[in-house]
């Protein structure tokens, strides 16, 4: 199943003379169970690309299709209610609420979805328990490390059971040592079946992904598969996402 559809995906900036084109014509498909890296300096579309496919901006042309849907023509509050049902995102600077607890953060996300709270708890620490927080249920987030800031941000992304995690430079804020393991913790999630984008600018968090998209200037110049074919890790990986502890109740 192809979850992520881009067709001449265009976005320009401004009027007349003063108008910028900053992404031109991106096509490409992503299918289920796919880990793809789009990777390209500053300045080579990444962040606008990026903004297309979490539905956060709209294509001044050609068409996105996420999970299936056409979303060319959904207006605002159809916008937003794909974003938190189908994309779980991943921030750099983590985006947690200060003042919320990290069973809270990682809950949020189920609010807007009409969860009762007993589910929202139960749907939430069993996101935190896959990312190994299960112990800092009820710590803010001042009370937790960068490190572990990011896995509350991956436990909130995973626990609506989205069909794309969208994550953008996941660990740019954190030392080399912490960054390894948010990516062997992507790296695993991938394995279990879901479905990941990648948005970096460096080569080396790149290749944790299976396939690589490389932006310059604007335009997609190289589409590359990293470490063999992923069809079979796909075919492979279904029953263990059928059977994974976030498996809705």
């Amino acid at each position: 199943m192809i979850i992520l559809r881009a067709e001449g995906l265009t976005r320009r900036y401004g009027v007349g003379d003063a108008q910028t084109t900053a992404l031109e014509h991106a096509s490409f498909a992503i299918e289920e169970g796919e880990f793809v890296a789009i990777m390209g300096p500053s300045g080579s579309g990444k962040s606008t690309l990026m903004n297309l496919i979490g539905l956060l901006d709209r294509p001044s042309a050609g068409r996105l299709h996420v999970a299936g849907t056409a979303t060319e023509t959904l207006d605002h509050d159809q916008l937003a209610a794909m974003r938190n049902q189908k994309i779980g995102f991943i921030f750099q600077a983590y985006n947690l609420l200060s003042r919320s607890t990290t069973l809270e953060n990682v809950e949020m996300p189920l609010i807007y979805s009409g969860l009762p709270k007993r589910m929202r708890s139960l749907r939430a620490k069993a996101a935190l328990d896959a990312v190994g927080l299960s112990h800092r249920l009820h710590h803010w987030p001042t009370q937790l490390s960068g490190g572990e800031q990011q896995r509350v941000a991956i436990a909130r992304a995973l626990v609506g059971e989205p069909s794309l995690i969208l994550a953008d430079e996941p660990t740019g804020a954190l030392d080399s040592r912490t960054g390894e393991s948010i990516l062997a913790l992507l790296t695993r999630l991938h394995a279990e079946g879901r479905t990941i984008v990648l948005i970096t600018h460096d080569m080396q968090v790149a290749q944790h992904a299976r396939r690589l998209i490389r932006l310059q200037d604007g335009r997609i110049v190289g589409d590359d598969v990293l470490h063999g074919t992923t069809a079979g890790a796909r075919v492979s990986c279904g029953e263990g996402l059928h059977n994974s502890i976030l498996s809705r109740p």
